[in-house]
């Protein structure tokens, strides 16, 4: 007899999240959720060299909204992806970026 895993949903992922204790990362991937990979000091450095930049740009033409490691994406009703560096468009969100993960993928990322 074969048995399915459990797919899980957005919501079931970010109840998940927010009952995590530790710094451990994860994401949601087709519905499984995965954890990720511990960051290492080059790929940090690298990932902040990155954003650094871009937000700099962004900030200086108003264009929109760079984040780091910690903001995810919806980007299918089972995956979350949540990039090491990541801007969104101004014009996405013309009332701030929602606090929540964001509903659509980012309209740059870098990982």
């Amino acid at each position: 007899m074969v048995l399915e895993r459990q797919k899980h949903s957005v919501d079931d992922f970010t109840a998940f999240l927010s009952e995590q204790e530790d710094d451990r990362r994860y994401e949601l991937i087709d519905g499984d959720i995965v954890e990720m990979a511990p960051p290492t000091n080059i790929n940090s450095r690298i990932a902040l060299r990155i954003g650094s930049r871009i937000n700099v740009f962004a900030e200086d033409n108003d264009l929109g909204y760079t984040m780091g490691a910690d903001g995810g994406y919806v980007l299918s009703p089972g995956t979350v992806r949540i990039p090491d560096c990541s801007f969104v468009a101004k014009d996405r969100f013309p009332e701030g970026l929602p606090e929540a993960i964001v509903d659509g993928g980012p309209d740059l990322a870098v990982e």
